[in-house]
């Protein structure tokens, strides 16, 4: 059919790709109802730019638990390269290659990754972390998809993409006009466009035949056409609706070598076409249609043909298990989906491990137990990516380690199922864990006493007890091998443990696991080292360094979505601590309103969002450290309890509230930060309850900075602030001082936006009587015809100059994710979808040269 009323979509597509002709990536989405065109319109640019690009092409497919990085196998056919990463089952490979296919030539490439409402976790992963480098490459990332539910994780990974890259399409049904066009005949355009709504894909079908009855469904639509075709063409578009996305002409031959005789006659009603080496149909719409036409027996053994053959051409783990699930052979199954899902969780596609670990699971008894129980474990470790919950496999595969008589696998297994527990929330449960895998493992020693000794001091750190965390550690040290998980964990847990007492001392040690997690693909524990290195800097208010580290981070993360996730809340912390609300606002916000699977993270974004809330002076900062303060109060070992009482006391001070009921409580609290914790952590608790006048004077165990405050000498920690680039706590300084600091406090607090502190710092300055207290809203912000804040009108200046994000970033110290950011508020601001018409705009007003 003509491809109608797709005018303006196309030539913003092609106008895209010259564009990456010159370096200028983008992503472009194509949405819409099943049928609607997208598929369509992607070929049709395919065709537009052929002569002058490279055109890859790798699609989903509807299968019960879709295969890990479905697409990239599909697109690897054209490039040897991306084959061998794929083959390497290395998903920093991956990565690479397909980011070295989008820049190693000035010819552009269009990638299009088809149908991603069926993509597995790992090509959702890999979508994100491509698109966020998608801007200095020559590609136009193409991305089609049907509209998904809320909770659908599409929806994370659009959110995720940088929004000054996007070029979003959502493609409307055809009007009654180009109905008419097609059909020729008044009463044939009504009929059609009334029992169709406009959907392409119905018109084109029912206008195949003008002359036949308007069916009720696609489905009676497709049994129409089906009923007119007999003997092997009948079973041959059977066969291929049994097999998502296309049927290799290989696989026909080897289930029947004359099925390809009866191609013909289903290709001339228009049900299947020929794609490159395989028979597929015109739309996935006609496909479920024929297929759940199909009694249920029929469709058993067609499915049941496909697996057989499958398994003699070497299908993928994927594909078979799908196959056996819906032909209900269970010793296929069995014999099948183990495999499927240890093939998808090594792939980082954890919510299709899930789905085929499901499915096995009434067959699970038939396997032999240590069979059995590394399944568990296995479901344990995926559900902590998928759900945060793995606790109940954990503990079902330490029974069957107990069956067994097998010691050292239940104190390994008490170790994973601590960890499951961890991330689920159960921290009381998962130092009974620890304590059980201890008393098990002593007298077996050896690596994984170790691992166990390691997690101890693991989850004691993290619960304030620094003793034993250190006591825990060397254990694990002297036990553990060299390079070993057990010994990556302890030096992460011992350089924490030294930075908070003399930092940067325990740097070493972080970089040292850092490094041995890398080698032997932790992904987890590399996150923990570096995590540790960022969290050690930023709490010593050594910022720009905090910010270097999780750039870096960032920018080479590759296991899953749940780490790169752990990094963006972190560059909204750091951005709060930098006094750049704006920036760390939209980021955290994201972050708390998602479904995120890991507790540890959503409880880190919740934190992160309620001292954001406090610094800026938002309205919404008490309820937040409130419902906070609750949790920790009252659940026995939640790990934060001081930064959650450092909060709550700067609440306290920048809101006025000085007689809350909960400061004893609070106080006791810091009691427990000056037995136990860093100088930094007791400097930042203390000086809140100190400013309102709880606390007599500065602990000696606090930083020294904090301590200059306490004896006086407010212009040398103001002037140590202001050079750590920490502006609240600049400003706070400078509150103690005489008149001219205070002012010169409060124009930094109005600077940056913190309401709150600016508000207390003016009325203090008029009840002693001051005069030319600024106020209102921040001169450089009402000076913009456009009402940009400051930091928004120099990344709009550099954009005019036209500067990527990354070179903007390097101009203006920020990350590249917080340029980004600026970028998106601009563009939402100017109420305009392109870079370049922001700049038009702030010419048109004055607001750029």
């Amino acid at each position: 059919m003509e491809l109608l009323e797709r005018d303006d979509v196309l030539q913003d597509l092609v106008g895209l790709v010259d564009r990456a002709r010159s370096g200028d990536g983008h992503i472009a989405l194509l949405r819409g109802e099943a049928g609607i065109g997208k598929t369509a319109v992607a070929r049709a640019v395919a065709r537009a730019v052929a002569k002058d690009a490279r055109v890859l092409w790798g699609a989903c497919d509807d299968l019960l638990a879709a295969r890990p990085l479905g697409p990239v196998w599909d697109m690897a056919s054209a490039d040897p390269g991306l084959a061998d990463a794929l083959r390497a089952d290395d998903q920093r490979l991956v990565r690479q290659a397909l980011l070295d296919v989008f820049t190693r030539t000035h010819r552009p490439t269009v990638a299009v990754f088809e149908d991603v409402h069926w993509a597995d976790g790992a090509t959702l992963d890999l979508l994100t972390l491509v698109g966020r480098r998608i801007e200095d490459t020559h590609t136009l990332l193409l991305v089609t998809f049907r509209e998904v539910l809320a909770d659908h994780p599409l929806r994370v990974v659009l959110g995720d993409l940088p929004a000054s890259r996007v070029h979003s399409h959502r493609l409307r049904p055809l009007s009654r006009d180009a109905v008419a066009s097609l059909a020729d005949d008044p009463e044939v355009t009504a009929r059609v466009f009334e029992q169709t709504g406009g959907n392409p894909f119905l018109v084109s079908a029912l206008l195949s035949d003008p002359g036949q009855q308007v069916p009720a469904t696609v489905r009676d639509l497709m049994g129409s056409l089906l009923a007119r075709l007999a003997g092997k063409a009948e079973r041959l578009v059977q066969l291929v609706s049994v097999v998502p996305g296309q049927a290799e002409l290989a696989l026909l031959d080897e289930i029947d070598p004359d099925l390809g005789d009866s191609f013909a006659a289903a290709a001339n009603l228009g049900l299947l076409q020929l794609v490159d080496d395989a028979v597929a149909f015109r739309h996935e719409l006609a496909r479920t249609a024929i297929e759940t036409g199909l009694d249920e027996r029929r469709r058993r053994q067609l499915h049941l043909q496909v697996l057989e053959a499958g398994e003699r051409l070497g299908f993928d783990p994927a594909q078979l298990a799908h196959h056996a699930r819906l032909a209900g052979d269970v010793d296929a199954m069995v014999r099948l989906l183990p495999h499927a899902a240890r093939h998808a969780a090594a792939g980082h596609s954890h919510r299709e491990a899930i789905t085929q670990l499901d499915a096995l699971e009434p067959h699970l008894h038939l396997l032999p137990l240590d069979e059995q129980a590394d399944l568990h474990e296995l479901w344990a470790t995926e559900a902590v990516f998928v759900t945060g919950e793995g606790l109940q496999h954990a503990r079902v595969a330490v029974d069957l380690r107990r069956q067994m008589g097998d010691a050292p696998g239940v104190g390994a297994g008490m170790v994973r199922a601590a960890r499951s527990a961890w991330a689920g929330g159960e921290y009381g449960e998962a130092a009974d864990l620890l304590e059980g895998a201890v008393e098990v493992l002593e007298p077996v020693g050896g690596q994984d006493l170790a691992l166990a000794y390691a997690e101890v001091a693991r989850i004691a750190a993290q619960d304030d007890d620094p003793d034993r965390a250190r006591s825990y550690a060397e254990k694990a040290l002297v036990l553990a091998p060299e390079p070993s998980e057990a010994r990556a964990l302890a030096l992460s847990t011992a350089g924490v443990e030294r930075n908070l007492r003399a930092y940067p001392d325990g740097c070493a040690m972080l970089v040292e696991a850092a490094h041995i997690a890398e080698s032997l693909g932790l992904a987890w524990m590399l996150q923990r080292a570096r995590g540790n290195l960022i969290q050690a800097a930023l709490d010593a208010k050594d910022v720009e360094h905090a910010r270097r580290l999780n750039d870096a981070a960032l920018a080479t993360v590759d296991d899953d979505i749940v780490t790169s996730s752990y990094h963006v809340i972190m560059g909204g912390v750091i951005d709060t601590a930098a006094g750049d609300y704006e920036a760390a606002g939209p980021v955290l916000r994201d972050m708390v309103d998602r479904d995120t699977p890991a507790a540890g993270l959503q409880w880190f974004a919740e934190v992160a969002v309620a001292e954001l809330l406090v610094r800026s002076g938002d309205a919404g900062a008490g309820p937040a450290v409130v419902r906070l303060w609750d949790r920790v109060c009252g659940v026995g070992q939640v790990p934060g309890r001081a930064w959650v009482g450092t909060l709550m006391a700067q609440y306290h001070w920048v809101f006025r509230q000085r007689d809350d009921p909960s400061t004893q409580r609070n106080l006791e609290i810091l009691e427990e930060t000056v037995e136990r914790g860093g100088q930094w952590v007791v400097a930042d608790h203390a000086l809140w309850l100190w400013l309102d006048g709880h606390l007599d004077a500065i602990p000696d165990r606090a930083a020294p900075p904090v301590r200059w405050l306490g004896d006086g000498d407010w212009e040398r920690t103001a002037d140590w602030f202001a050079e750590r680039g920490v502006p609240f706590e600049q400003a706070v300084a400078l509150s103690l001082g005489d008149t001219d600091a205070q002012l010169e406090g409060l124009r930094i607090a109005q600077r940056i936006g913190a309401r709150a502190l600016a508000a207390r710092l003016r009325d203090g300055l008029r009840a002693d009587g001051a005069t030319g207290i600024p106020r209102g809203p921040r001169a450089a912000t009402r000076e913009s015809p456009l009402g940009l804040t400051p930091r928004q009108g120099d990344v709009l200046t550099l954009l005019a100059d036209g500067m990527s994000n990354a070179n903007i970033a390097e101009r203006l110290f920020l990350s590249v994710r917080t340029v980004e950011n600026h970028v998106s508020a601009i563009l939402a601001k100017l109420d305009v979808a392109t870079r370049d018409e922001a700049v038009d705009v702030a010419a048109a007003a004055g607001d750029v040269g």
